[in-house]
């Protein structure tokens, strides 16, 4: 151990590490940012509400929503509030930044695309349930889950529907590009892979539970967690299993990958490290 910093309640979100200060939310209403080698308060911000959102850095700022219904910038230096947006509810997912906008989606059943400078409103995409999922973005398109079981794909320039994808149950797992095509798991217990222009179906894979985790590409491979105890890495190309890993409990840890081996935790109370190949 090289460090720790007790914060005031459950901390839930990832953190974001940026020039040497780490960045994260805590469900007693602060954000907090460390100095990275040291564990020292650099900063601390208070947003008026739990934050599971996790927070993410772009243009020296910093982005999060919580359960006020905000979504804020912050000076990344000082931690002072630049902007605030108000969205109709809770905000649990994180945002997502991209050619100058920040992308929010809230459980008002809205995805928000706003200018990160200023936080003026572009476009918002109303969906038919609770947003709990981060989007995704490729090839100017966001895809966007939802609980009312579609995968939503929208303009980024205009917020017009392109296609929409409908499962069987409520999306919480954010979606990966890669190979051309959108992969995101559902509580239908299937990841998917979708075509990223058309939204057709390429192959789904159903595991023996709900899929929840971030998937994560890695090469031609596509490694997920699922509540039957499993961790899976997929053909990206076929959906076919190239090898699982059971664990003791459900996985909703989504998956990371650095040098050829895969870190991801479980409810066993195990964090693992696995070997890729």
């Amino acid at each position: 151990e090289i460090w720790k910093f007790k914060a005031g309640g459950w901390i839930t979100t990832e953190p974001a590490v940026f020039e040497g200060t780490v960045i994260f939310g805590s469900m007693d209403h602060f954000i907090y940012a460390l100095d990275a080698a040291t564990g020292r308060e650099k900063w601390r911000f208070n947003s008026g509400g739990s934050i599971e959102s996790s927070p993410v850095v772009s243009g020296q700022k910093v982005f999060f929503g919580n359960y006020d219904s905000y979504l804020r910038a912050l000076d990344i230096k000082t931690g002072i509030e630049i902007w605030r947006f108000e969205t109709g509810s809770w905000i649990e997912s994180a945002p997502a930044c991209h050619g100058g906008n920040v992308f929010i989606g809230s459980w008002d059943s809205c995805l928000y695309a706003l200018d990160e400078a200023t936080g003026k409103l572009k476009w918002k995409f109303k969906t038919g349930g609770d947003i709990y999922c981060a989007p995704a973005i490729s090839e100017e398109i966001v895809f966007q889950g939802s609980s009312d079981g579609y995968l939503y794909a929208i303009d980024i320039r205009t917020g017009a529907e392109k296609w929409r994808f409908k499962t069987g149950r409520s999306i919480e797992s954010t979606p990966v590009t890669a190979m051309g095509k959108v992969f995101f798991g559902s509580h239908d217990d299937c990841l998917y892979a979708l075509d990223i222009f058309s939204g057709a179906e390429s192959w789904k894979y159903k595991t023996g539970s709900s899929v929840e985790t971030r998937p994560f590409a890695a090469g031609n491979l596509i490694i997920f967690g699922s509540h039957d105890h499993l961790l899976y890495a997929l053909d990206g190309e076929s959906g076919e299993v190239i090898w699982d890993i059971k664990t003791g409990g459900k996985i909703t840890s989504s998956p990371a990958v650095s040098e050829g081996i895969v870190f991801f935790g479980s409810y066993d109370n195990y964090f693992y490290a696995v070997k890729i190949d």
